[in-house]
Order: structure tokens, then sequence, then C-alpha cells
């Protein structure tokens, strides 16, 4: 075996052989459709119609409305002015179409949605709309980290290895559903979603690009 080297290279090294996995410290639930539960004893996902799963994704689709929701967790995230933070690997397929939504949670307050103009994939976090302009494509992988700073009032998007600026504000916050795959219970989106994890903190930079340097790993909650 080769040795992994030390300082800047050794970093490098070693995020490329996708070591440096993030603490578990404050995360509250990792959705990686390996199991018929998916790891969360307290917030287990709830199907909508007949989402699928193939190779550990998870299949909503447009056509039928197939996704999934969770309707406790949002009384654990981003319904009050606390640190938080997630972060999503995720492709289009099909027929999604400008404006879909990939997730949505806290009553909009926190979502992803599907932007094929000038804006690219966008985000609202914790009720501040962040602009990513990386217009998306069908069949590539994005894994987007994003977080709120209650100390500095920040909300913050990652999009693979592109930092969007971070946006200032109040921010918002209030209860309401996780929706995964889609806008509501009946209007889904044609997304396959490798996985989705919340946290009860924000990850440093070294946690966080171990997901963000690296989407075409497929990261599960066991590798953690």
């Amino acid at each position: 075996m080769t040795a992994i080297p030390n300082g800047l290279f050794g970093v490098i090294a070693r995020k490329n052989a996708g070591g440096g996995a993030p603490s578990t410290t404050s995360l509250l639930a990792y959705y990686d459709f390996y199991d018929a539960t998916d790891s969360q004893a307290s917030f287990t996902l709830t199907e909508v119609n007949t989402p699928t799963y193939l190779s550990g994704y998870g299949i909503s689709t447009d056509a039928t409305d197939d996704l999934w929701t969770q309707s406790t967790i949002d009384s654990s995230w981003g319904n009050t002015d606390a640190d938080f933070s997630g972060v999503i690997r995720f492709r289009g397929y099909g027929s999604i179409a400008n404006g879909n939504y990939v997730f949505a949670i806290n009553a909009n307050r926190n979502y992803l949605r599907w932007i094929t103009g000038a804006n690219g994939l966008t985000m609202e976090v914790a009720d501040n709309v962040l602009l990513s302009t990386i217009v998306p494509s069908t069949g590539v992988w994005y894994v987007i980290y994003f977080e709120w700073n209650s100390s500095t009032g920040e909300s913050k998007m990652i999009v693979n290895s592109t930092s969007v600026t971070p946006v200032s504000g109040v921010g918002s916050f209030t209860a309401g559903d996780l929706v995964l795959g889609g806008q509501n219970s009946t209007t889904g989106s044609d997304v396959e979603i490798s996985y989705f994890a919340l946290y009860n903190r924000n990850l440093d930079q070294s946690e966080y690009e171990w997901f963000t340097e690296n989407p075409s790993i497929d990261r599960k909650r066991a590798d953690m």
C-alpha cells in the first residue's frame, strides 16, 4: 500500500482517497437509501405513492408524484435561530423542468430548486435566497452543502467545489414537513437522490469538503 504523505499534498491525497469523514456529532438524519428504514429510527421517511430504488439511489418522479415526506424532523431542525446545515447529492433525469424542487422543509424557508436560467441551482436557507449561477444538466451529479450561521446571520451554499457568495439576513424560521424529491406531497420531480443529511451544527471546511470535493462518490452513512 502506498503511504499518504503529510502536509498540503497529504490533505489532497486523503481527500481524493475518501478519507477524513466528518464527525457524526449533531447529525440529526442521514438518508442514503441503502436500507428499508434509512437508518433513522426517529425520523424515518414516509413514501408518497411509489418512489423506486436502484443501487442505493432513491428515485422520485414528476408524472406520478412519487417522493418522500417526514413530518416530525422539522421540530428539531431549521425551526429556530440556531446553527444548522445539510448536504445533498442528487441529479436530475427525464423530464425535470425549470423551477422544480429537489427538496423543501420548514414551509419553504429551506429548499433547493432546479433552475435552468442564469440564476442556476437556487436555494433558500433560513429564508435567504442563494443563486449559484450554476446551470444544471440532467445526468450530472451535484453535491450541495448549505448552512445557516446564527452568530453571523449568514446563509451559505457550496456546489461541488464552487462556493456561492454568502447572503446575510435576519433569517426566518418555522415548522413545516420535509419533502424530499419534490415541492409538496402532491408535486414530485424527476430526481435521483444519493444521500441527504441534516446537522444541528455547521460543518468545518474539512468536513464539508469530504462531500463537496467528491461529487462522483456515493457517500453512505456507514462511511462515517
